[in-house]
């Protein structure tokens, strides 16, 4: 069963009618199931850049048939009610199956070695199963997602069996805290993320010094893609196109390259049940927060100005990162204090980038030493807090740089 786009909607429907993912009879239909894309994707592209990643978004709109908005196509009704009352959060009716997902969150917490009363972030949490083990096995838990329901659900059975859990809503774009965490989860969510290896910058910057990211339950191979994209197997292009969920998956080579750009190192644990799957746990590397006088200092800058707490640029700015002896990776975490988002472009003599720096959100920009000594060039957005909030500040604002890390 060879597809393509326009045989997708009557996959669909047929796929519900032989009982949809699970069924046996549905099953049976996709079993020689394969899809073959009208959108080409060039794999010799850099899987970090903006061309590869905007041939992975027209791929998802041939396979979706909607323009890519998480915020909207993430969501999804559930039956609040019988999930609050059931034995666990997921509602599940086989305990075999049920201990497939026990045994993945077992291990991550068995790798991770968080300390006793730590604080967990649950990223992409959904019905909240992964919340509960870690609450229930002795951790300090806050919980994130998208879906509105699912933070209701899981609140209301913390506060049912008095759990230690809190649950928020937000997008992994989004979110933004002032805590720092022993452990940062993501349980069969993090596929979910457009950009994977920006969400690492952001959640890196919520790491306690010793704290940890995990992964598990999440789609590494090489199936479809050298580097990543999104899975062509029945069940994704299903999700895909009945839900608009965004469901990729990336080799292990480019996840672990996600990864150290951001200066964490990984250990990755194998199970013999490619059902349990792998578990992956990320540690900071040597990361040192350098004081922003000391960058002001001994960096060279141009259009950047000492404020407060925050290193403030707009306009066209300059800026030459300084590496010390043993230092290989430097990121700028900013802020964006403006009631809408800023566009920035950043370019050396060897290539630009550009971002889109949304209100009230962390943003990172992270040089390898390759960028020692090198003029990196600043476009960002001015705007005016007296035209724009009504203040009395009439100068020109862009972004705020509130921290610079370093990493060995």
């Amino acid at each position: 069963m060879q597809l393509r786009a326009p045989d997708l909607d009557e996959f669909v429907s047929l796929s519900d009618r032989f009982g949809g993912p699970g069924a046996a009879e549905c099953n049976q239909y996709w079993h020689d199931f394969s899809y073959e894309p009208t959108v080409f994707v060039d794999q010799e592209l850099d899987p970090f850049s903006d061309e590869y990643y905007a041939a992975q978004i027209g791929l998802y709109n041939e396979l979706s048939n909607r323009e890519f908005e998480q915020a909207k196509n993430e969501l999804g009704d559930i039956d609040t009610a019988a999930h609050i009352s059931a034995a666990n959060p997921y509602n599940h009716d086989s305990p075999s199956g049920l201990a497939v997902h026990l045994e993945r969150l077992a291990r991550a917490l068995k790798f991770a070695r968080p300390p006793l009363g730590g604080k967990m972030l649950d990223m992409g949490c959904g019905w909240g199963l992964s919340s509960e083990i870690a609450a229930y096995s002795g951790l300090d838990v806050t919980s994130i997602d998208i879906n509105p329901q699912f933070v209701n659900l899981i609140n209301q059975r913390a506060a049912a069996g008095s759990r230690r859990i809190s649950a928020h809503q937000s997008s992994f774009d989004s979110f933004s805290a002032d805590e720092q965490y022993d452990v940062i989860q993501f349980y069969e969510c993090f596929h979910h993320a457009a950009k994977p290896w920006e969400l690492i910058q952001r959640m890196a910057a919520h790491l306690k010094p010793e704290g940890k990211i995990v992964l598990s339950g999440e789609p590494v191979n090489q199936n479809w893609w050298k580097n990543w994209g999104l899975r062509l197997d029945a069940l994704s292009v299903y999700c895909i196109r009945k839900f608009g969920w965004f469901e990729s998956g990336w080799s292990q080579p480019f996840l672990l390259d996600a990864f150290q750009r951001s200066g964490l190192d990984v250990e990755v644990f194998d199970h013999a049940d490619s059902d349990i799957g792998q578990v992956w746990v990320a540690n900071l590397r040597g990361r040192r927060l350098l004081e922003l006088d000391e960058a002001v200092s001994s960096w060279q800058m141009q259009g950047l100005r000492r404020n407060g707490d925050y290193i403030i640029g707009s306009g066209e700015c300059a800026l030459t990162p300084m590496f010390e002896q043993d230092t290989q990776l430097v990121t700028l975490q900013f802020e964006n204090y403006r009631p809408r988002p800023i566009n920035m472009t950043w370019h050396t003599d060897s290539g630009e980038a550009h971002a889109m720096c949304y209100p009230s959100g962390r943003h990172f920009l992270t040089f390898d030493r390759s960028y020692a000594g090198k003029r990196l060039h600043l476009d960002i957005e001015a705007w005016y807090p007296s035209v724009e909030s009504g203040s009395e500040d009439n100068q020109a604002h862009g972004i705020h740089i509130s921290k610079i890390f370093t990493f060995t």
